[in-house]
This record gives structure tokens, C-alpha cells and sequence, in this order.
């Protein structure tokens, strides 16, 4: 998955963590005594990744141990380009399964396990794959546990349901009452969540962090699959990834402020595997905000990214009488400085900021640092 504020090797070291996770998984089955383990769609953020990346996800899936079932999803569907269609993924061995229609996938290490699934063929279907699909099985046999797997957004947690591919969360519902089922493990939310009372319905997040919007990423679930699963299955939160998209939000008026924000940047673990956005508030001099441009610049190379959200940051930077008297200003600079803190004024009052005294406001800042460091 690329991330374009990820540069250079932090980019290839969040890849490489997402390769490795896959030995780790075979790790986490050996460690809780888990017999398979099944993944709801998007292995890949797209069926036009670098051939390097199929290959090498490829290899490690090939040592694998324990059968895997593996669900295309929005970003990697079963179309023609599909990624699943490549060499390397038709030579995996057997128990390493992409599940490729409605038929039912069993694994001779699994005899009382049935996996089902709703893979998608392009990315915008226009029915619900899952109800399609629920709707078309039986009741499952006695003495047999079924698992279905499906990938998108349940309706109850959609402010829109009006677009045709929401899956219904009535007609699982009823599924599961009519025992056609006896857990549907969902894909596309990267945030753990159970989504029915009866535990039988649960978004596994994604195992690797991905974005700044994600809220219970870096993690497994780990679900007791026993026949019947009645009344309610055993399923616990595992963490495994290491990688933090992290928001910072902070008020800045003081150099205390701007002290404050440092320590707090300065306290983050595992800095190399994490990326911060700074939003940021408040009305600092020009002394400050050179003082936090520096902060930002020391700390940039520390983290896998660190960067100032523009469009949630509201700061405004205004000199004061002091920083122009300390910088001694004569002749043509001093007439300039005075014809941008002219411009800079021109605010509005309470209304935004104007473009014109956003670049006076810019260009006073470049003439405070020029004028610091003697230049």
C-alpha cells in the first residue's frame, strides 16, 4: 500500500512490515492454537501493484503452514487484471485458497469448517453480494460450523443506504437465525468492530494501520469457531502492528506552547514507524514561528512523516513591534517590512484571512529568518 506522504524508506519499510505480518500471522496460530485464518479483501491496495510485491507476498504466503482463505475485495477484485490470476499466486500450494465464487471451500485439516464468500468481480457492484449470497444458502449440516466471508459497508453503520451494494444487516440477521451461518467475518472497515449483539458479526480492522481516520487498527481477531457458537462466540482482540497515524492537535500562542508540542512530539515511541499531522491553532510572532518551522524541520527526518495539516490548521503568524526593532531594519528593508505589516493587517476582522495577507504574512517570516541568521 503506497502512502504518498511516506518517502523514500519509510515507505518501503511500512511494505516491507505489511509483507512480514504474514509470517507473524502463521506466529499468532501457533502461539493461541488457531486452525486456519481467513482475510475479508484487500490484500493488496490494488491489482496493479509492482510485480516485487506479488512476488514477495507470494513467497511468504508459500511457507504458510495453516490453510488460508483469502476473499478479493474492492481494491484487488477478481477482474481481468486480477492479482490473484498472476504465476505467482497459482502456484501456491493448496491450502492457500482465494475464494472465487459462492461454492464451499473446505480444507482436509478442517473437516467440520465450511468457508463461504462473496468476492467482488469489479469495484462497484451494484446489488449486495453478501445478501446475494446468504440468500442462496441452505441450512448449515449438523455437526458443522460455517463461516461466511464477505466485504463492504453493513447499512446499519452507512448514514447513506440508498447505494445498491450496502450490505443488509436484516438479511444476515436473519441468515444467522435460520442458521445458515454461524459467523460472517466482514472486510473494508479498517477498525475492529462488532456489529450485532450476538457477537457473530464482526469487522476484523485491518492488521497493519493504515490511515489517520483508523480507530482500533494493528490488530487480528482471534474466534472460537466451535459448532454452534450459541449463544454467543469468544472472540479477542490480538495486536500485531506496529505502525501509528497519529493527529496532534495544539494550541500555540507562547513559547511555552511551542515547548509543550516539542515535549510532546519528543515522547512518541517508535518514532520510524509512525506519522503525525499537526493541527494547529492560535496567533504566534514571527520569532515563534520560525522557532516551530525549525521544530517541524528537526523533527521530520525522526519520523516516518511528520507535516502540518493546512486544512485544519489555523495559525496566524503576526509580528510584533519588538521583532522589528531587534532586527534593525534601514533604507529599502525597512520599507518593505513596513509595506508588508501594512498588508499582513488585513484580515477582515473575523473573517479568514485574506490570500494577500497570508503572503505578507509568509514573506515577513522569511525576512525574520533571513535577518536572524544574518543573511
Amino acid at each position: 500500500m503506497t502512502r504518498y506522504f511516506l518517502k523514500g524508506e519509510a515507505q518501503a519499510r511500512f511494505t516491507q512490515d505489511r509483507i512480514d505480518l504474514i509470517p507473524g500471522l502463521a506466529d499468532l496460530c501457533e502461539k493461541h492454537g488457531a486452525g486456519f485464518v481467513v482475510v475479508c479483501g484487500d490484500v493488496f491496495d490494488s491489482n496493479h501493484v509492482a510485480p516485487q510485491t506479488v512476488v514477495r507476498a507470494a513467497e511468504k504466503l508459500s511457507r504458510f503452514a495453516y490453510p488460508m482463505f483469502i476473499l478479493p475485495g474492492n481494491h484487488d477484485p477478481l477482474n481481468a487484471a486480477s492479482v490473484y490470476d498472476t504465476e505467482a499466486f497459482k502456484a501456491l500450494p493448496d491450502h492457500i485458497m482465494v475464494v472465487r465464487d459462492h461454492a464451499i471451500y473446505r480444507s482436509d485439516k478442517l473437516p467440520s469448517i465450511e468457508i463461504v464468500g462473496a468476492p467482488w468481480f469489479n469495484k462497484q457492484p451494484t446489488i449486495d453480494l453478501c445478501g446475494q449470497l446468504v440468500d442462496s444458502l441452505e441450512p448449515v449440516a449438523a455437526g458443522v460450523t460455517r463461516i461466511v466471508l464477505a466485504h463492504g459497508q453493513l447499512d446499519s453503520l452507512m448514514p447513506d443506504t440508498s447505494h445498491p451494494a450496502c450490505l443488509s444487516q436484516e438479511k444476515i440477521t436473519a441468515a444467522l437465525a435460520e442458521q445458515k451461518l454461524h459467523y460472517l467475518a466482514l472486510g473494508d472497515r479498517h477498525s475492529v468492530t462488532d456489529c450485532h449483539a450476538s457477537g457473530r458479526i464482526w469487522y476484523s480492522g485491518t492488521p497493519v494501520a493504515t490511515d489517520f481516520t483508523e480507530t482500533a487498527p494493528n490488530k487480528v481477531l482471534l474466534v472460537d469457531a466451535s459448532v454452534g457458537i450459541d449463544p454467543r462466540p469468544r472472540v479477542e482482540e490480538i495486536e500485531t502492528g506496529q505502525w501509528r497515524f497519529s493527529r496532534v492537535q495544539k494550541s500555540i500562542d507562547t513559547k511555552e506552547d511551542l515547548l509543550g508540542l516539542q515535549e510532546q512530539l519528543e515522547k512518541i515511541e517508535n518514532k520510524e514507524r509512525t506519522s503525525v499531522l499537526l493541527s494547529l491553532s492560535g496567533s504566534v510572532s514571527l520569532s515563534i514561528s520560525a522557532d516551530l518551522d525549525l521544530l517541524v524541520e528537526q523533527h521530520r527526518d525522526l519520523f516516518a512523516s511528520l507535516r502540518i495539516d493546512e486544512l485544519r490548521t489555523d495559525l496566524s503568524v503576526v509580528p510584533d513591534q519588538l521583532e522589528y526593532e531587534e532586527m534593525s531594519l534601514s533604507g529599502y528593508a525597512r520599507d518593505c517590512w513596513d509595506e508588508l505589516a501594512e498588508q499582513a493587517k488585513q484580515s477582515g476582522g473575523d473573517a479568514p484571512i485574506s490570500e494577500e495577507a497570508q503572503v505578507a504574512r509568509d514573506a515577513l517570516a522569511l525576512m525574520y529568518r533571513l535577518a536572524d541568521r544574518g543573511l
